[in-house]
């Protein structure tokens, strides 16, 4: 016999939405039948109320465990890559757009990037085509 499919917390909260609401069962009374029984009838108010279900609960409930999972050494965060993505971002060098229509500004686009006199030579060659 294959074992049933999973369940979210979502479906869980619909049920239950479904047997408080339309039914009109107490909570109480939820928590004693419905496959529910374990479970104390306050936890499963909370979790019709949007809280999150207690790990004890998740496997009587048909949702999957969560297992705890280790951070990474450098920063303590949890990442879906073997090495740590925190921080370890490239230097790359700066673009510089060059406008060969018009020298000036050309020019003035890549001032912060070059002295006085690369940008004469660099006019004078573009003045030049």
């Amino acid at each position: 016999m294959t074992d049933p499919p999973f369940r979210n917390s979502e479906a869980v909260r619909k049920q239950l939405k479904e047997l408080h609401d339309t039914v009109g069962l107490s909570w109480p009374r939820i928590a004693a039948n419905n496959g529910f029984s374990p479970i104390p009838a306050g936890t499963l108010c909370s979790i019709y109320h949007g809280m999150p279900v207690p790990l004890k609960w998740r496997k009587r409930l048909g949702m999957s465990e969560k297992k705890k999972v280790s951070g990474c050494l450098t920063c303590g965060k949890v990442h879906t890559t073997k090495r740590c993505t925190n921080g370890n971002h490239k230097p790359r060098p700066p673009r510089i757009a060059i406008r060969l229509g018009n020298p000036e500004s050309a020019a003035a686009s890549i001032k912060g990037h070059m002295d006085q006199a690369a940008i004469r030579e660099l006019r004078e060659l573009l003045e030049e085509k």
